[in-house]
């Protein structure tokens, strides 16, 4: 008996009301979340809305700070650690392109995504901007990702904001921020796993990053 009393509190929280009405049904929800709708006007042109999205976060990640600037800009390593991605193209030493399936909630699609590389300060930070087009939306999105070296690890660290529009900004502004965050949480954990995760010890990394110093001078 005491489920639906839970379910009821947690949607309560989630949407910010005072009260719910049960049964908690599609429809008695759709105007808590999406707003009330307009009144269609026949021969409208259907207005598109628009979500703006922001967030931010770290991750250690156990390899030299070289190790992981070589791996963002790889297009090999970047289709193993894009979630979803079924090919990524090289198109310039500061271009990409890629075919990524998304879904957010019950919306999924595949998108074209293009992603322009500047302010590079190799190895430490630099800024992605990046478009992504399909049938169910469009979006456009500006990051900065730095890297610091802290003892033979790197810290991995970035912030973003995106503007997203088409069917998929109809989501609950919540469930976007959240699925924004667990995809982004996603590819920076797959960098980890993939740099740090695949039982080499520590101290090879470390070896392997002098190694890579002394060859191409990288500054620290």
């Amino acid at each position: 008996m005491s489920t639906p009393v839970c379910i009821a509190n947690a949607v309560a929280d989630a949407l910010g009301l005072a009260d719910v009405t049960l049964p908690l049904s599609p429809a008695r929800l759709a105007p808590h979340v999406h707003g009330v709708e307009a009144a269609r006007v026949r021969g409208a042109a259907a207005v598109v809305s628009e979500r703006a999205l922001s967030g931010n976060g770290s991750m250690l990640v156990e390899a030299p700070r070289g190790v992981v600037w070589a791996m963002l800009l790889d297009p090999d390593a970047l289709a193993g650690m894009i979630p979803g991605v079924h090919a990524v193209q090289r198109v310039s030493d500061t271009e990409f392109r890629a075919e990524v399936t998304l879904g957010v909630g019950p919306v999924q699609g595949r998108y074209r995504v293009e992603v322009r590389l500047s302010d590079l300060e190799m190895p430490c930070s630099v800024t992605m901007t990046g478009t992504a087009d399909g049938a169910l939306g469009f979006g456009h999105a500006r990051g900065v990702v730095t890297l610091v070296d802290e003892d033979g690890v790197t810290r991995v660290s970035w912030r973003y904001d995106a503007t997203i529009g088409g069917k998929i900004a109809s989501i609950g502004g919540r469930l976007l921020d959240g699925a924004a965050r667990v995809i982004i949480g996603r590819f920076f954990a797959a960098l980890a796993g993939r740099d740090g995760g695949g039982g080499a010890p520590r101290g090879w990394w470390r070896r392997l990053g002098g190694w890579l110093h002394g060859l191409v001078g990288w500054r620290r």
